[in-house]
């Protein structure tokens, strides 16, 4: 078992996401609060899996993240993509309208959260386990 701190995976993460470490916590979600999908979740995966030495072979991807460029990851990112206190009302309706309209030509709208508790509870076992 490996002795990783939440501080260094918060580092790694902070560099290559390039930003702010101190927002990341052990509840952020990589999907939905990183906005972390598709090609771009399999790039962060393999470079965190080259980093902290990390299988994740047992990581069925498709239950995580949407493919790339599909109505299921348009619809995603419609969902969880502009969650700013600030907007106006009209512009949030339109963001629900989006998010419908997705999802009624994507099969898959909901998908399993991954946190940074989860992905620093994998590096200490190096390995992905579902029952994370």
């Amino acid at each position: 078992m490996t002795t990783i701190l939440f501080d260094d995976m918060c580092e790694f993460i902070s560099e290559y996401l390039s930003i702010d470490k101190h927002d990341l916590k052990e509840s952020t979600r990589i999907g939905e609060d990183l906005l972390i999908v598709g090609d771009d979740a399999e790039e962060f995966l393999d470079a965190f899996s080259k980093k902290f030495n990390v299988d994740f072979s047992e990581l069925e991807f498709n239950n995580y993240f949407p493919s790339e460029a599909s109505s299921a990851m348009h619809c995603y990112l419609s969902k969880h993509g502009s969650k700013s206190k600030n907007k106006i009302r009209v512009l949030q309706m339109l963001d629900k309208i989006e998010e419908k309209v997705w999802g009624f030509f994507s099969g898959k709208t909901s998908f399993n959260t991954l946190t940074l508790e989860q992905m620093h509870e994998t590096i200490k076992q190096q390995k992905w386990k579902s029952s994370i």
